[in-house]
């Protein structure tokens, strides 16, 4: 039988859970016990630990503006509450179903008349419908080609100081590209990925202050690192410790 390791909760994990899963919700406190979320949810349910139930007037404005071009796990992850939090509060709400409205004429003759100088995403946000839609849609209407992304001296700009730094959908968000743009853009201008490798002082010194306070992922994301590297810089800098405690092990 395949066996499993399990990682056994300290006092202090224990003590985060309980102080921050109320107020922050799964994904926060995964970042800060450095714990997958389905763990996070199900020591949380064996303690008994509420949810967090309280939504800000920012979130709900957020989800109206959002909640039919985005799929309900982008919403959890944005808002940092659970799937079932964010249908049970588009409920609340009394938001219509997040079926696309069928498409009228006028839908079909914006999307042919503006095919030639706007980009999918720029249609998409347009018609208040995805980006998927949209491309599904120029097919069955035989438009075979949108104009492509003018990259401005601003988008290179940022693609040259952020590209390795950042993972290829990030930028691709940020820029409203595809992620193979953005990579053929990055050939182009001879951005290679830089070494990581070394962390400067200020690094080191945001790592110091920031470890315990910070969830992981957003810490790796605000040093352009990943989550290992940042554990493994954080073991070496004392911030961190690797457990002498053996795993517990299932079967």
């Amino acid at each position: 039988m395949k066996q499993k390791n399990w990682r056994l909760w300290t006092s202090h994990d224990v003590a985060v859970l309980k102080r921050w899963y109320p107020l922050r919700g799964t994904l926060y406190v995964a970042g800060l016990v450095n714990r997958p979320p389905d763990a996070v949810r199900q020591k949380a349910s064996e303690l008994r630990i509420p949810h967090p139930t309280i939504w800000r007037q920012e979130e709900d404005e957020y989800l109206r503006a959002n909640y039919v071009t985005k799929r309900t796990s982008q919403l959890a992850q944005v808002l940092n509450h659970s799937a079932k939090a964010i249908e049970a509060r588009k409920n609340v709400l009394k938001l219509p179903p997040a079926f696309a409205p069928q498409w009228t004429d006028a839908d079909e003759d914006f999307l042919r008349r503006n095919a030639s100088h706007m980009t999918i995403p720029e249609i998409a946000q347009a018609l208040k419908r995805t980006k998927n839609s949209i491309a599904t849609k120029r097919l069955k209407l035989g438009i075979r080609k949108f104009r492509v992304h003018y990259w401005s001296e601003h988008d290179r700009e940022y693609l040259r100081r952020m590209y390795g730094k950042k993972p290829a959908r990030e930028l691709a968000a940020h820029l409203g590209v595809s992620c193979p743009s953005v990579r053929s853009k990055a050939v182009e201008l001879n951005l290679t990925k830089p070494n990581l490798s070394h962390y400067s002082e200020r690094e080191d010194t945001m790592i110091k202050k920031m470890y315990h306070t910070m969830p992981r992922g957003k810490l790796a994301a605000k040093l352009g690192r990943s989550v290992p590297s940042l554990r493994g810089r954080a073991v070496k800098l004392g911030v961190a410790r690797i457990s002498s405690r053996a795993p517990r092990v299932r079967t």
